[in-house]
């Protein structure tokens, strides 16, 4: 007897189930031509941008400048760069940078305080200089491993 009301309980849910699962609304027709139309006739006013005209910045070249302030000196093109990018950056000039190399015999380059494989050298064996010329009169042989930047 049981049995027989386990088995009538689960065919009851089961059944429940299979229809709620099953059961479905009408969907609403959707209808996009009829809705364009209708938001087309709603007179909301819109608000488009307006573009309006900055004032334009021109600076006036004198023809008739000197050969000198056509090329920029070395001093002053760190102000150019400034002056193109926005922010201050100096240009850095061969006197800025620091050079190392290996006092190893084996050793082929040396390197500009720019170039981080300098940080690979044995501390042991490393060699700084203020110049590139400094550096090859005690190192002959040795090339530039990365140009300076």
């Amino acid at each position: 007897m049981r049995l027989l009301v386990t088995a009538i309980t689960f065919a009851v849910t089961m059944g429940g189930l299979f229809l709620f699962e099953n059961y479905q609304t009408t969907p609403q027709e959707l209808n996009y031509a009829k809705l364009i139309s209708e938001l087309q006739q709603t007179n909301t006013p819109s608000t488009s941008p307006q573009l309006t005209k900055a004032p334009v910045k021109t600076t006036q070249t004198n023809k008739q400048a000197p050969a000198s302030k056509l090329a920029p000196s070395p001093a002053s093109t760190g102000s150019l760069q400034a002056a193109v990018s926005g922010s201050p950056q100096p240009l850095p000039s061969a006197a800025n940078h620091i050079y190392h190399t290996s006092s190893a015999s084996q050793a082929k380059y040396y390197y500009c305080d720019t170039d981080s494989d300098w940080k690979n050298l044995s501390k042991a064996n490393l060699k700084q200089f203020s110049s590139s010329d400094e550096l090859l009169v005690s190192y002959p042989s040795r090339t530039l491993h990365e140009p300076c930047r």
